[in-house]
């Protein structure tokens, strides 16, 4: 049985200290590099699946761009999906990412700490962050009923922001207890089974 999920995206503004950013920044020029590899392969090879473009291109992607086991994996996804949305728009071209594009994290690349603190992976280690969280992005974030999913860091005007996944099972769909039938008009919108009619509205 298959089960649907529902995620919603938050986005937190973070602060980081120098050292920090230009560790981010360099790590967003590999990561971005090693995903524009990626997706050469997967294009030329036409290759879709995340595993088959594993075997391909984990051991270079490693060696040449210096990235992390796990951040290599998100490099090795993020193109997967680029290609495969690519060749199902029709388009021509294979996909590319520029050096300043996000870094795409996922759980075992980042993770939420205490006192708003966010850890994330770089080529240089791991760099601690702090989230600016208002009320709502608070409530929003320590909303229990959903999972914390992966994130992506954006570095925009010297500013950052970690948008967040958060994903849940969807509720199961209630069984219909009834039924009505609804016949549609043109003088009348529509008329019921119970015979009642809605007539379309009217604005002065």
């Amino acid at each position: 049985m298959i089960q649907t999920r529902s995620t919603r995206t938050g986005c937190y503004p973070s602060i980081l200290s120098g050292v920090a950013v230009g560790a981010l920044l360099a790590t967003a020029a590999a990561f971005n590099a090693a995903a524009t590899f990626c997706a050469q392969v997967a294009w030329h090879e036409r290759i879709t699946n995340k595993n088959k473009l594993h075997h391909a291109v984990y051991d270079p992607t490693r060696s040449t761009y210096g990235l992390g086991a796990q951040l290599a994996c998100c490099a090795r996804d993020q193109a997967a999906e680029a290609v495969r949305a690519a060749r199902a728009n029709g388009h021509n071209t294979c996909p590319t990412f520029k050096p300043d594009r996000a870094i795409r994290y996922d759980a075992r690349t980042y993770r939420l700490m205490c006192l708003d603190r966010v850890r994330l992976n770089t080529l240089a280690g791991r760099v601690v962050g702090q989230l600016l969280l208002g009320e709502f992005q608070r409530r929003y974030l320590d909303d229990t009923g959903w999972k914390i999913g992966g994130a992506e860091r954006v570095h925009c005007d010297g500013q950052g922001e970690l948008p967040i996944t958060r994903p849940k099972a969807a509720p199961t769909p209630d069984e219909p207890t009834g039924f009505l039938g609804v016949d549609f008009g043109i003088v009348n919108l529509a008329a019921d089974r119970d015979g009642e009619t809605h007539a379309w509205a009217q604005t002065v």
